[in-house]
């Protein structure tokens, strides 16, 4: 799979359109960004600030049957 930053201007709607319908995937989404840059960037100092930032979004881990709740409830645009 390619970084995010790679994907062809025609998949970049497509990875958009997930995140806007999972909230918390794309809250997840951003810091693992974060935490690739850090760690790219030998940032470890800032590795409590981001910590907390993860800490404070409490994000739940998603279960099939959440993620599927969410789904149902987000009509598609595609259809």
């Amino acid at each position: 799979m390619p970084h995010p930053d790679a994907l062809p201007e025609s998949e970049r709607p497509k990875l958009k359109s997930v995140l806007a319908g999972f909230p918390e995937l794309d809250a997840l989404t951003e810091h693992v960004r974060t935490f690739e840059k850090m760690l790219a960037q030998l940032q470890g100092d800032k590795l409590p600030q981001w910590i907390k930032a993860v800490r404070a979004d409490d994000l739940l881990s998603p279960t099939p049957s959440s993620m599927a709740s969410n789904a149902i409830s987000q009509p598609s645009s595609s259809a």
